[in-house]
């Protein structure tokens, strides 16, 4: 099995996307994990490994590639993102006080 290269942090977030072909929206997305590289998430609507989307998080829109699917759940790698959405990424997995949400996470355990 493969090692992760990023830690994950645990989210709720209940987001919509849009198909980077035909630019029709997905609905009823959960996104449950997210990292410095990618996402996982759940969605209702069958989605095909290779298909590409803009997600709308909560703090940016950002492009994706979904990478991996396993029934309902799917993981996705960011695509082409640029500096400014690197930035946003980084500042939504740490607090303002340099702590980490990741660390947080982890101690609820």
């Amino acid at each position: 099995m493969r090692k992760r290269t990023f830690m994950r942090v645990n989210v709720n977030w209940s987001v919509e996307m849009e198909s980077m072909l035909d630019r029709k929206k997905v609905t009823g997305v959960k996104v449950l994990t997210f990292s410095n590289a990618g996402l996982s998430f759940r969605c209702d609507k069958e989605i095909q490994v290779g298909e590409s989307f803009v997600i709308d998080l909560p703090f940016a829109s950002i492009p994706i590639s979904v990478v991996r699917r396993l029934d309902d759940r799917y993981g996705a790698l960011f695509l082409n993102i640029s500096l400014e959405e690197i930035e946003l990424i980084k500042e939504n997995l740490y607090k303002d006080d340099g702590g980490s949400i990741l660390m947080e996470a982890i101690s609820q355990f």
